[in-house]
């Protein structure tokens, strides 16, 4: 079996300087890898940093959005509630008036209705010592006075 000191001696020898070399090598080639992974990471980093940044500035510009959305609604909300006030009393308004029209034509037609009867009775039985047309004119003056 071998001995520690006898492979201590053994690595002292004439490998050592191979084995040195390696050594440098490897450290060399791990030390130019993980370098590279620094600065790929660090571009990513920088890509990241700015892909936050965009969307951090359309996230801001939602958000601002959003709000003015929310302020127009309720200002919609509030005129339409205000009109739909106003239709409504437009509506009774306009119902009044019209109910108020059916009576005046009611009423006019209950007067024409009146009249007209006045003036068979007149042109049924004229005075004896006024013609038809006389009549007829009194008659339609007396509507007219009335």
């Amino acid at each position: 079996m071998l001995s520690l000191s006898a492979l201590l001696g053994f690595l002292r020898g004439p490998i050592a300087g191979l084995v040195g070399s390696v050594v440098s090598a490897l450290l060399l080639i791990a030390v130019v890898v993980l370098g590279f992974k620094l600065i790929g990471a660090e571009h990513r980093a920088g890509k990241a940093q700015k892909a936050l940044a965009a969307v951090s500035a359309d996230r801001d510009r939602f958000r601002t959005d959003l709000a003015t959305c929310s302020t127009n609604r309720l200002k919609l909300d509030a005129t339409i509630a205000a009109q739909n006030i106003s239709i409504k009393k437009y509506k009774v308004a306009a119902e009044a008036q019209v109910e108020a029209a059916q009576i005046a034509v009611q009423k006019a037609l209950e007067k024409a209705a009146r009249s007209e009867e006045r003036l068979r009775k007149l042109l049924a039985d004229p005075p004896k010592s006024v013609n038809r047309c006389d009549a007829a004119n009194a008659a339609i003056d007396l509507a007219i006075t009335q």
